[in-house]
């Protein structure tokens, strides 16, 4: 009997053992309120005890991991630290019915870089956020996405950018959806949405108007620098000072892009252009 008793112990305690190594950790929700007068870095996220700045949230979250940003001016700089993965992306979304301001006055953004701003990431989402004001040098961002993969920017508003309100290089696998685009290269240099050296992306059902100056740049959507097998459709782009969708070889093969769907007027150039600027 007691041989028993110690057999069926030790095989529930491999058994215990198994289950703990196989099922894996649950993704978690952390919430951000920078208006909550509860609201700081050293509680655990959680919606009564929520975070004070996105930024935290951004060197925490992993694989899964989601972030509700409540209503709030976050006068802050947003670089991710770690990717998602496979069916369990990393997500930086509004909360509910919210509409939470990142606000880059007095933020230095340097060139070729955004407020928010991500290098060699994978599997992250963005959606519903409002990026503003970031005009430290002529190519400054508001969103910028290098060398990335399995990317979604979705339903933000970006305003009064240096440079494009949304810029993505050297990446596989994009999709820009639903974004309103406005003041973008405001006298800055690139395009107010950019998609350069990319393969396989979507830019679709965005808005895109009222444009910078186009002293040094200003294009509404431009595919460009040897991007391929991309789709640019139902897309509203105007008001613009210079070309509204632009396809540009440069010095690289750019190809496999469908243009389809789009209304673009009153633009100060072609409404679409497709050229090879290096000849």
């Amino acid at each position: 009997m007691n041989k028993f008793i110690k057999s069926t112990g030790a095989l529930s305690l491999i058994l215990l053992t198994f289950l703990c190594i196989a099922v894996p950790s649950q993704a978690a929700t952390y919430y951000v309120a920078q208006n909550d007068a509860a609201a700081s870095n050293a509680n655990p996220g959680t919606e009564n005890l929520p975070w004070l700045t996105i930024q935290h949230a951004a060197e925490t979250m992993v694989a899964g991991d989601m972030v509700l940003i409540k209503n709030g001016i976050y006068n802050e700089r947003v670089i991710p630290r770690n990717s998602g993965g496979p069916e369990k992306y990393i997500v930086y979304a509004a909360y509910s019915h919210d509409t939470p301001v990142i606000e880059g006055n007095g933020i230095n953004v340097l060139s070729d870089s955004g407020l928010f701003h991500f290098e060699d990431k994978r599997f992250i989402r963005i959606n519903g956020l409002t990026i503003q004001n970031t005009k430290t040098t002529h190519n400054s961002n508001g969103i910028y996405v290098a060398n990335s993969n399995h990317v979604i920017i979705e339903k933000c508003y970006t305003h009064n950018t240096a440079s494009s309100g949304i810029g993505v290089w050297d990446c596989e696998n994009i999709i820009i959806d639903n974004n309103e685009i406005a003041l973008a290269c405001n006298d800055g240099e690139q395009e107010c949405i950019t998609i350069a050296l990319t393969d396989q992306f979507e830019v679709k059902n965005n808005h895109v108007y009222n444009g910078g100056p186009g002293t040094f740049g200003g294009e509404g959507i431009d595919v460009k620098e040897g991007s391929a097998n991309g789709k640019i459709y139902r897309n509203h782009v105007h008001d613009l000072n210079r070309v509204g969708i632009y396809v540009d070889a440069w010095d690289k093969h750019t190809s496999h892009i469908d243009v389809y769907q789009n209304i673009v007027h009153d633009c100060q150039a072609n409404g679409m252009a497709v050229v090879s600027e290096a000849g």
